[in-house]
Order: C-alpha cells, then sequence, then structure tokens
C-alpha cells in the first residue's frame, strides 16, 4: 500500500517565506545601490528599481496574513522593521498595529525600540518632505535614505 502523508497547511510558513525574501531585496537592494565618497558599486549599472512600492505593498500584505494566535507571528519583527522603512506614510498605522501586536505576543524591548527607531526616521522623512514640498504633508513616495539614518546613529540595532 502506499502510504499517504499529510501536509498541513503552508499558507503562513510561505507568507513568513516570502515576507523574509521581499525583506532581504529592499534591505539589500538599498544597501548594495549606495554610494558613498570614494566608492561607486561596480554593479550601479544593473538597474536595480528606485520605486519599491509594489515589494512593499507584497512585504505588508504577507505580514498581515499571519495571525497573532500562528507560532510563526513571532518571527516577524525584522520584515515588519524593513516593512517600516520602506512604507509610505498611509501605511504607517499598519506597521506600528503589527508591531503592537508583536509587543503583546512576546513582550519584547526589541519590539519597541523597532517602533521607535522608526517614529524617529518617519520624523526625520516628513521634516524632509515638508521642506522639499513647502508645508505639505501627502502620501507622495520621496528619496530617504533609511540606512543611512541607521548608520549615523549612534546606537547599533538588531531588529530579529
Amino acid at each position: 500500500m502506499q502510504a499517504v502523508f499529510f501536509i498541513p497547511d503552508l499558507t503562513y510558513r510561505l507568507a513568513l517565506a516570502t515576507s523574509y525574501q521581499d525583506a532581504v531585496y529592499l534591505y539589500t537592494s538599498r544597501v548594495l545601490s549606495r554610494t558613498r565618497p570614494g566608492f561607486d558599486p561596480p554593479w550601479s549599472d544593473v538597474g536595480l528599481p528606485v520605486d519599491h512600492s509594489f515589494i512593499v505593498t507584497n512585504l505588508i500584505t504577507q505580514i498581515c496574513l499571519i495571525p497573532p494566535s500562528d507560532p510563526h507571528f513571532k518571527c516577524l519583527i525584522w520584515p515588519t522593521f524593513i516593512a517600516g522603512a520602506e512604507c509610505r506614510p498611509s501605511q504607517r498605522a499598519l506597521i506600528l498595529d503589527k508591531l503592537g501586536s508583536l509587543y503583546e505576543a512576546l513582550t519584547s524591548v526589541n519590539v519597541r525600540n523597532a517602533a521607535w527607531v522608526l517614529r524617529l526616521m518617519w520624523q526625520k522623512q516628513d521634516t524632509k518632505r515638508r521642506e522639499r514640498q513647502g508645508g505639505g504633508d501627502d502620501d507622495i513616495d520621496i528619496s530617504f535614505d533609511w540606512i543611512d539614518e541607521l548608520d549615523s546613529s549612534r546606537l547599533d540595532w538588531l531588529f530579529i
């Protein structure tokens, strides 16, 4: 007789894997495409997309698929932070909601710090947006180097 194996529903595991795939893409594309004094990436002609909005939207969708009751939910700190760093102002409340749910599930200072760092970065981003647009506060996606913001911080952050 043929053995039949039960395959559990992999929906949440696939959502977690996809969220990490998207977060890794967003992070590495930002890091690898940076130019610094005395260094221009030799791969800058590869043409990494400047507009990450589709990937960010997919990342947020994958994060939202995993309910707090699922064991995979507790693995979402880093992808949620990356989504927050890349998100549009209209998506910020959702990111903070997810971080709040993560904090309730984990009661971890790591989650609280991730939300704090995001809020600081968003304030700087909003200030730069107002300076460029003369006071407008719409949802226009501007170029904001959040990697540089983390680099210039006096603290090292690891949101795992």
